[in-house]
């Protein structure tokens, strides 16, 4: 099987690869969808106050988040995973992980319904089990900084709804050592004098050195806080990014792995060649990685959005801790008459 065969098997590939319209469509429908349900859960917590003679005041309408508003809450708290997650000094890896584990779980859900910050924590300790980075679930909860203390049950009560979520898929697929392998190519291929086909100049040693150090950057920045990972491969990303940081460097390397020749443009009124094609989705991606990820949002509007979120959240999903339970429960139940049914205890037995 190919590398690209592989990929293509792969739940990445078939759960969470898109394109940009049907990302924005994605994300639209969510956003509805929280919103109806929010408005209804809201106006049943109303009624329910009135019929116990408590008075709710004025009744205005619920203003809901929008899908931007959405983006900038999550990309804030994908910015605080990260920065948690080098606070205690967890591998590149685990926090890539964490962060890909929030952006995929806020896809089919809403922090309308479940807020960013008890997810950002539960995700990070996913990923240290994912990643097989062994971390104590004691350990790590009193390792969070915080005013108040943070016991493992925040930690594991929404573990359950946020397996849902990511659709029971733990396996993300990053762009590191694709990038590593890539430089490895590149510093083979440097001749004896310092020189490489295709580039001007003195020794290339350095600046591929540097070209590196600026691509794995952009990978455990950029390509991690936006749509990167949703939109193209890791090969593609970690091109993007050599791109991005040298282009020169990153289209003499294309030119030693693709069939012909890369140009830069396609001749008029001819079709456009696959390597063509590569280059112009390479650069698309390049530039998205150039471009401000959506955790550049300053602390007033993360706090303006926080506070619309107050007012706006859906008042029968707070409690994460029972909602872990009840899905707990509903699985342990779940396994149990599965059990009965292959033993032929339950409805579904052989004699009916």
């Amino acid at each position: 099987m190919t590398e690209d065969a592989a990929y293509r098997a792969s739940t990445q590939y078939k759960l969470w690869s898109f394109t940009p319209s049907q990302l924005s469509a994605f994300r639209a429908s969510t956003n509805a969808l929280a919103a109806t349900r929010v408005r209804a859960a809201i106006q049943r917590a109303r009624e329910a106050q009135k019929k116990a003679g408590v008075d709710i005041g004025e009744e205005g309408e619920v203003d809901c988040l929008t899908v931007e508003e959405e983006e900038k809450l999550v990309g804030y708290y994908c910015g605080k995973a990260m920065e948690l997650a080098d606070f205690l000094e967890f591998p590149s890896a685990v926090k890539a992980t964490a962060v890909q584990y929030l952006k995929r779980f806020y896809l089919s859900n809403s922090p309308m319904t479940y807020h960013p910050k008890p997810l950002m924590l539960t995700s990070l300790f996913l990923a240290t089990k994912t990643e097989n980075h062994y971390t104590r679930l004691t350990s790590f909860a009193s390792r969070i900084p915080g005013k108040k203390p943070t016991t493992p049950e925040d930690v594991i009560a929404p573990e359950f709804l946020l397996t849902q979520g990511l659709r029971f898929t733990f396996e993300v697929r990053h762009p590191f050592r694709g990038l590593e392998g890539g430089v490895m190519g590149l510093l083979g291929m440097v001749r004896k004098d310092g020189g490489l086909a295709g580039l001007e100049g003195g020794d290339v040693r350095e600046r591929i050195h540097l070209a590196h150090s600026k691509a794995k950057h952009l990978l455990k920045t950029s390509a991690l806080l936006t749509d990167a990972y949703f939109l193209a491969t890791p090969s593609q990303l970690w091109l993007a990014a050599l791109l991005a940081a040298d282009r020169p460097l990153a289209l003499c390397y294309l030119s030693t792995i693709t069939p012909s020749p890369t140009h830069e443009e396609s001749p008029n009124n001819e079709p456009l060649s696959t390597n063509t094609k590569l280059l112009a989705q390479l650069s698309s991606i390049s530039q998205l990685l150039l471009s401000p990820p959506a955790h550049t949002t300053d602390m007033e509007e993360a706090r303006r959005v926080d506070k619309k979120v107050y007012f706006c959240r859906n008042p029968e999903k707070v409690d994460l801790r029972m909602l872990g339970k009840r899905g707990s429960e509903s699985e342990d139940g779940g396994r149990k008459r599965r059990k009965q049914e292959d033993k032929g205890d339950g409805d579904g037995g052989v004699f009916g």
